[in-house]
C-alpha cells in the first residue's frame, strides 16, 4: 500500500503545483494562452518526470538518511536540483511540488480523488482545444 499511496499523492501534488505555477503567469498580465500553455506544459513534465523522479529521490533519501531533518533537507535540495534541468521555472515548480507533496502527506488520497483531478484537467484541456 505504501508505494501506491505515495504515487497517488505525488500525482495530486503535480496537478496542484502545476496550477500554482500557471497562476504565477497571471502576474505578468493576463493571457489565456500563456496561462493554459504553462499549466499543461508544466503538468506534463511534473507528471511524467516529476512523479517518477520524486518517488526515486524519496526512496533514496529514506534509505540513506536516518534523521527526518536531514532526509527532508536533502530531498528538498535534490528535488530543486532536478527541477533545474528545466531552468528557473523548473526549479520553482520542483520546490512547489515538494512542498505540496509534504503538505498532502497526512491525508489519505484515494484513486477516486486522483481520477477526478485528472478528469477535470482533461475536460479543461478539451475545452481549450475546442475554443
Amino acid at each position: 500500500m505504501g508505494g501506491i499511496y505515495i504515487i497517488r499523492r505525488k500525482i495530486i501534488a503535480a496537478i496542484v503545483s502545476s496550477l500554482f505555477i500557471a497562476l504565477l503567469t497571471l502576474f505578468d498580465g493576463y493571457s489565456e494562452n500563456l496561462f493554459f500553455n504553462s499549466l499543461f506544459l508544466n503538468l506534463l513534465v511534473a507528471i511524467v518526470f516529476g512523479v517518477l523522479l520524486s518517488f526515486c529521490i524519496d526512496w533514496f533519501c529514506g534509505r540513506v538518511f536516518k534523521t527526518i531533518y536531514l532526509r527532508e533537507g536533502v530531498s528538498f535540495v535534490l528535488h530543486t536540483c532536478a527541477g533545474l534541468a528545466f531552468m528557473g521555472i523548473g526549479a520553482l515548480s520542483a520546490m512547489l511540488f515538494f512542498l505540496v507533496d509534504r503538505l498532502l502527506k497526512p491525508l489519505k488520497i484515494s484513486w477516486l480523488a486522483v481520477i477526478i483531478a485528472l478528469v477535470m484537467v482533461a475536460i479543461l484541456f478539451i475545452y481549450l482545444i475546442n475554443k
